[in-house]
């Protein structure tokens, strides 16, 4: 047997002690003794001003049938006393009755980045609301969101943030933060060295880029310090989620490793294709799927994780994100597929892979053979796909449903934090509806935005479809009292002839209508030079965005009982 042959053979011996050893870890910190009813009344004091906090009540019913599933309810209606009753089968649904009585009953508004909760009594209801779900998820967060928005984030803006799901609806968060704790630890244990792991890990910012296989090593080290605080960060988020009843979503092993374990074991690694332009440096590598190493680090990666996290058995990971697989053959991409399920199911029987649909839009790659045999590797219980762009680019019309997988409707709208006005209001009040009615294995919907804080307006449109069983078509109605919670009861008619002027114009087309903000400083910023950039050039939006900003600032002045 050759030196390198006797290394990986004790590597091997070493991985397997590792797994027996680690075989009863499949309970991870969780939390104990649930009471849903706490856990809203808490949010309510963390929102609502603490004068309204006796005019509410929380209560728990049960669960109503969606298809094959159980899904979220909640009621609204008014006690004899006067307080507000508020129902549902557990803390998110609590939440979202509060939210959605906080919406469309007093006219307030909490955001991602500020509040409008301006209210100093309860407002009636005059008869019973009952919401059910019509969907099993409402899913938030795309693997890119935390670089472009969050990479500095604490807990008490993860608190925040974490309120807003929950008023919001969302159950199925992806909870990504800490996870290099886990994999420093797993390297750690197969035998690399500190030095190699540094070599692989980005800075903090690139991590979603890291995560996903598409680079490696860049902006690093990756301190211990910081390895260390988001694990205890990722403590907080976790607790937190849970006790609202969310499933959160932890990552998983997808082939992505360093090349250092070519220098330990003798390992068969694939070069991915190069990447948003680094060099060779940072190209990452990929462990093949025929590989018997691959299912056993996919199987440990899962139970450390588990032992430091717990586990809500829906893990995320993508094997060929914006990267082209080596071979259109359908029984490797068949394979490829299962083996990373096999790691999964391995480590946690009852585990799912949610699984981003992002690279079938690569359409010079994924056809139809392409799809069905890639996704044939993995049982249609196994799986959850995110059809990441429906609102543009629907994946599930081009393959079928996704030949039989569950998935969930997405709105991802927002490509590298740019900040520019656009969406399509009237479609996100009607598509995710009408493509519900007729896909059964349609789960869900969510938002996969690459940054958060802009164009708010389009996000609390597509929301709402957690709730709505059917479209929406009064869109100025809807969007008056979007205006309202904005700004407040009192607000100009300026400000909404300008609002309904921005939805005519900014806000009836997905055209990225790019801010001048957006490019990349220098002396030559004219119309030339902007070539090829998508800008609308209309007299109307700038008049209405003018008389909007005036009455904006008006209304501030009047607040704050200036003339």
């Amino acid at each position: 047997e050759t030196t390198q042959g006797k290394m990986r053979t004790r590597a091997l011996l070493l991985l397997a002690v590792a797994l027996t050893v680690a075989s009863s870890l499949t309970v991870g910190p969780a939390v104990a003794d649930r009471d849903p009813v706490a856990v809203a009344q808490q949010l309510l004091r963390r929102v609502v001003p603490q004068a309204l906090w006796g005019s509410f009540t929380f209560e728990l019913i049960d669960a109503e049938p969606c298809g094959d599933a159980l899904c979220d309810v909640f009621e609204i209606e008014q006690n004899a006393n006067g307080t507000i009753a508020i129902r549902g089968n557990d803390a998110v649904p609590l939440s979202s009755g509060l939210g959605w009585y906080l919406r469309y009953y007093c006219n307030t508004e909490y955001t991602w980045t500020g509040d409008n909760m301006a209210i100093t009594a309860v407002s009636r209801v005059p008869k019973k609301e009952h919401m059910r779900s019509p969907s099993q998820y409402s899913y938030y967060m795309n693997v890119c969101t935390v670089g472009y928005s969050a990479p500095w984030w604490d807990w008490d803006r993860w608190q925040r943030e974490i309120d807003w799901m929950a008023l919001n609806g969302i159950n199925l968060p992806l909870a990504f933060t800490g996870q290099e704790y886990v994999w420093k630890q797993l390297y750690l244990e197969m035998g690399l060295t500190e030095d190699e792991l540094q070599e692989w890990f980005t800075g903090p910012a690139f991590l979603p880029w890291f995560r996903m296989g598409n680079v490696q090593g860049w902006a690093s080290p990756l301190s211990d310090s910081w390895i260390e605080q988001q694990y205890q960060l990722q403590l907080k988020i976790l607790a937190r989620m849970r006790e609202f009843g969310m499933t959160p979503v932890l990552p998983m092993f997808a082939g992505h490793v360093p090349y250092a374990l070519k220098m330990h074991y003798n390992v068969s690694l694939t070069e991915s294709s190069m990447w948003g332009n680094f060099n060779e440096t940072y190209r990452t590598y990929l462990l093949e799927p025929t590989d018997p190493l691959f299912v056993q680090i996919a199987k440990r990666f899962i139970q450390l994780q588990t032992a430091a996290f717990g586990t809500d058995h829906i893990y995320n990971g993508d094997v060929y994100n914006e990267l082209k697989p080596p071979t259109h053959d359908s029984d490797y991409l068949r394979n490829s597929s299962n083996v990373v399920y096999q790691g999964i199911i391995a480590a946690d029987p009852e585990g799912i892979w949610l699984m981003q649909g992002w690279l079938f839009e690569d359409t010079s790659f994924w056809g139809q053979s392409e799809v069905e045999a890639y996704l044939s590797g993995v049982p249609d219980a196994g799986m959850i796909i995110l059809d990441l762009w429906t609102e543009q680019a629907p994946m599930w019309s081009r393959f079928e449903s996704y030949y039989g997988k569950r998935w969930i409707w997405c709105m991802l709208h927002n490509f590298g934090g740019t900040p520019g006005m656009y969406g399509n209001l009237a479609s996100i009040l009607l598509q995710p509806y009408t493509d519900r009615a007729t896909n059964y294995n349609m789960v869900g919907v969510g938002i996969t935005m690459e940054a958060i804080g802009q164009n708010y307006i389009m996000y609390e449109a597509i929301l709402e479809a957690k709730w709505r069983s059917a479209a929406v078509y009064d869109i100025n109605g809807w969007l008056q009292q979007y205006i309202t919670r904005r700004y407040g009861s009192d607000v100009s008619d300026d400000a909404i002839s300008s609002w309904r002027k921005v939805l005519s114009t900014l806000y009836s087309s997905w055209d990225h209508n790019e801010s001048i903000v957006e490019h990349k400083p220098s002396f030559d910023l004219t119309a030339d030079a902007l070539v090829g950039r998508r800008h609308v050039a209309v007299p109307a939006v700038q008049t209405g965005l003018d008389n909007l900003w005036c009455a904006i600032c008006k209304a501030l002045f009047m607040r704050a009982g200036h003339p």
